[in-house]
């Protein structure tokens, strides 16, 4: 009979600091590429937000500055010339209007800035289900990142933790009511789908556009 021969416990792999270091260095270097191009994409709703905000201001500035050249205009006019005085006030009214325009273009501003905070976060959302599926790592160790960069370092200093963990978070089937977000009141579909919890299906990707997202 051939002697049974010892069995080796299985060992997770422990690092160094000089180790993890170097892998950490490596892993974000070949992946520096994509990483910036996700942060491209991430910034770019706060960059466009940004700039029709300060669009705006602009054009306020504007319009107070030509109603106080038509204000002295007009009193030039008062006290000489009753047409010219009616026609100056009409131009003033005329303006009035166009500042109520531009009031409600700011308020559009407004709206768009959290669209576009919404087509962030559904970015994130996008960027952290790659990971998952890419590392293994767990959805709540990404939570509360605030880019694609952080997450990916959270994902691969986890990976280098858990060495021997395969486990996934499970995956709804794409064809499934619940996953597709049909049957679901907007606001509902919108946080789900923002959290990660809902895939970016064609579908879904519609009726985000339907909703003025994307």
């Amino acid at each position: 009979v051939k002697p049974t021969e010892p069995k080796e416990n299985p060992t997770i792999r422990t690092y160094t600091e000089e180790e993890f270091k170097h892998k950490l260095d490596v892993a974000v270097g070949k992946g520096l590429e994509s990483i910036s191009q996700r942060l491209t994409v991430e910034q770019k709703a706060t960059i466009a937000a940004k700039a029709e905000a300060d669009a705006v201001r602009a054009e306020n500035l504007a319009q107070q500055e030509h109603i106080q050249s038509i204000i002295k205009e007009t009193q030039e006019a008062l006290s000489d010339d009753p047409d010219r005085r009616d026609a100056y006030t009409n131009k003033l009214n005329r303006l009035k209007e166009d500042l109520k325009r531009t009031r409600d273009e700011a308020d559009l501003q407004r709206r768009e800035g959290v669209v576009a905070q919404k087509e962030k976060d559904m970015a994130l959302a996008v960027t952290a289900r790659e990971f998952m599926d890419k590392y293994g790592v767990p959805l709540k160790e990404l939570e509360g990142c605030g880019s694609g960069t952080e997450m990916e370092l959270k994902a691969l200093r986890w990976r280098l933790d858990n060495p021997e963990t395969k486990e996934k978070e499970e995956v709804p089937e794409f064809d499934s009511p619940i996953s597709s977000g049909g049957g679901i009141a907007d606001k509902e579909f919108i946080d789900k789908i923002s959290t990660g919890k809902l895939p970016m299906t064609k579908e879904n990707v519609g009726r985000l556009k339907k909703l003025g997202i994307g």
